[in-house]
């Protein structure tokens, strides 16, 4: 069975050596599924033709869509810059962030020390802000869930409503979280598309936050439970 996941940090296991919950989806001696993983932004106008694009490059039989808010609810120093100097002074900023990440932080770890008070003193100095508004978010998830109800024969498969911990379960931000979130699952479910509650996944007799090393990356533990939350629905709607 073929698989087209639209990947991000965290399905890519980002911050855990490479193993995230996208990658743990064929686990050694589950043949069963073959999956390609592709980079992917929801919030970006173009989404939805790249979307359209990769399923017909691929022909899969289940696409893997994770929707979270980082768009909107999380600030970033690159679109600060964008906005006051321009995108090419932007670029230029983004390649000696991906440098400098290189070379303060080991792979498959979360961020420290230096690296950390780096990334604070620039947003203190300099700023940060969202990629997107909610609403343009909303707009252009809506755009590719549309493009991928075209595709009768593959079977969509969202994953959705990243738990609001640490600085995302402060207000406002928590209210327009659930508020895009259940916009989401609705339009998902509309196009009659499977939906993955992480936050019901993860739901447990210990707090929430166990299975995060951060308020946006998950945990082993946390990537492992997806995982098989995701293999299940694949197995139960393809």
């Amino acid at each position: 069975m073929k698989i087209l996941l639209f990947s991000n940090s965290d399905a890519d296991g980002a911050f855990t050596g490479g193993v995230g919950w996208g990658t743990l989806l064929s686990e050694p001696g589950e043949p069963r599924f073959e999956v390609t993983s592709v980079g992917f932004f929801p919030a970006s106008p173009s989404a939805a033709t790249y979307a359209a694009r990769k399923v017909k490059q691929e022909q899969p039989d289940v696409v893997v869509f994770p929707i979270g808010t980082y768009a909107f609810t999380i600030g970033y120093v690159e679109f600060r810059i964008q906005r006051l100097f321009g995108r090419r002074a932007a670029a230029w900023y983004k390649r000696m962030e991906l440098h400098f990440d290189r070379t303060t932080r080991s792979p498959g770890t979360a961020p420290g020390g230096l690296n950390r008070f780096a990334r604070t003193l620039l947003r203190r100095t300099i700023g940060a802000e969202p990629a997107v508004s909610r609403a343009e978010a909303t707009a252009n998830v809506a755009a590719t869930l549309d493009a991928l109800s075209q595709f009768e024969d593959t079977t969509v498969i969202v994953a959705t409503r990243y738990p609001g911990i640490g600085q995302n379960a402060r207000q406002p931000t928590a209210k327009y979280r659930t508020l895009f979130l259940n916009e989401v699952t609705a339009m998902a479910s509309a196009h009659r598309f499977p939906v993955v509650d992480i936050e019901q996944v993860l739901a447990g007799p210990g707090p929430i936050e166990q299975y995060f090393l951060d308020d946006v990356h998950l945990s082993p533990s946390g990537h492992r439970l997806l995982a098989a939350a995701i293999r299940e629905a694949i197995a139960t709607s393809a």
